[in-house]
């Protein structure tokens, strides 16, 4: 975390601390209080990644994130493509 000091010499967070929450507890409608939920990837977009937030007590979902950071998208678009050439010497084949 970071921390900036005033013009009165006090120390304040900076705002990139809060750009970024990850839910730990969330109301359950299903189990009528606040619950731990899980986060699960939902959906990989060219703009970031749908997570949804799962109660751990009943399984019904109970909220969503849209995460705008496209390096996960990024990541998997390079997995789904063809494989490098190999490189080197080639390879015998047997008689």
């Amino acid at each position: 975390m970071g921390y900036n000091k005033d013009e009165k010499g006090c120390r304040r967070m900076t705002e990139h601390a809060y750009r970024e929450f990850e839910a730990s507890a969330l109301y359950c409608a299903r189990c009528r209080r606040a619950v731990a939920v899980r986060k699960k990837l939902l959906l990989i977009l060219p703009t970031g990644a749908q997570y949804d937030y799962v109660c751990q007590e009943c399984g019904s979902p109970v909220g969503s994130k849209l995460d705008q950071d496209p390096t996960e998208f990024r990541r998997t678009a390079r997995a789904a493509g063809p494989p490098p050439l190999p490189t080197g010497p080639p390879r015998r084949r047997p008689l």
